[in-house]
Formats: structure tokens, sequence, C-alpha cells
């Protein structure tokens, strides 16, 4: 049985922050979709979402092994998502990595966010953790703060693994 919710602790400039990043269910997935629409641009897949296709997403997502999505909240205010899923048994594979709160961004929020996610991967299975990012996608440099490097690129995306 998994556990539906994990706190982390991050401090920015003396300020201490509680990161809660908790599985997601039915009633999340409106943020989901509306974070996703608004940096479509970022993703490989731009069409903006419809709440028909959003919910068609999440029966889909729920009789998934092995794919899990995290809503990520600070003081319960939701600022972003996680997603996780292990792919061909060999690698988990991140997923739609959005911080959607801009008063989130520049303090570790969504580090400390990424580290809570790491962890629970690596408590289910110890698997190379990867992601495929577009290479114009403004977290790719992000990524790399974050201990991902390149396994692989091409004209258009990199797959990134997380160096342990």
């Amino acid at each position: 049985m998994l556990t539906p919710i994990y706190f982390n602790h991050v401090s920015h400039d003396s300020v201490s922050y509680v990161v809660k990043a908790s599985l997601i269910n039915v009633n999340d997935i409106h943020y989901l979709m509306e974070w996703k629409n608004q940096y479509s641009s970022s993703f490989f897949d731009t069409r903006q979402l419809t709440a028909s296709m959003q919910r068609k997403w999440y029966v889909a997502y729920s009789q998934r092994q092995n794919d899990y999505m995290f809503i990520l909240s600070l003081a319960e205010t939701p600022f972003g998502c996680i997603g996780c899923r292990i792919v061909k048994d060999q690698e988990w594979n991140l997923y739609n990595v959005i911080n959607a709160l801009p008063s989130t961004r520049g303090k570790g929020i969504m580090s400390s966010s990424l580290d809570v996610v790491v962890q629970f991967c690596r408590d289910l299975r110890n698997l190379p953790i990867t992601l495929v990012v577009l290479n114009d996608n403004p977290a790719l440099q992000w990524y790399f703060s974050n201990n991902f490097s390149v396994v692989d690129s091409n004209e258009f995306s990199t797959k990134l693994i997380l160096d342990f």
C-alpha cells in the first residue's frame, strides 16, 4: 500500500517551507489541465486540453500500474505537479514536471519537490531516473542544476538521467 502524501522541508532566505507531494485524485485534474495548457509550448503535445480529454486521461492513468502523478502544494496551495512511471521495466521516467506558481520559483521549492518524488521512486524500485525534455524548454538548465546529465539528444529533444 502506497502512502498518498509525502513531505519535505526547504529553507530560503531564512524562511522555512513545507512542501507536500500528494498522489492525485479526480479532484486535482483541473489543476493539471490548467497548468498543462498554460505551459503547452514546453511539452511534446502542445494541444490545449479540454475537461473531457483530461477526464479520459485520468481514467486511463488510474488503471495503469507503476504510473504516479503527484500534485505539489505549499501551505495547502497547489503549485505544480510531477509524474513518474516505470518504462519497459528498466527505468523511471519523469513527466509533466510543472512549477505553475511564479512565487515558488527560485527558492528551491521545486527542487525539494523533485527530491520527494525521486525518493518515492527509489523506495519503490531502485531504477535509473530519466526524462525527455524539448531542447527549447526553459527548464532544461534547471534539470542540469538538479544533477541530471545528458544521455542522448537530437535536434528536438534531450534525454537526461539523474546522477546519484
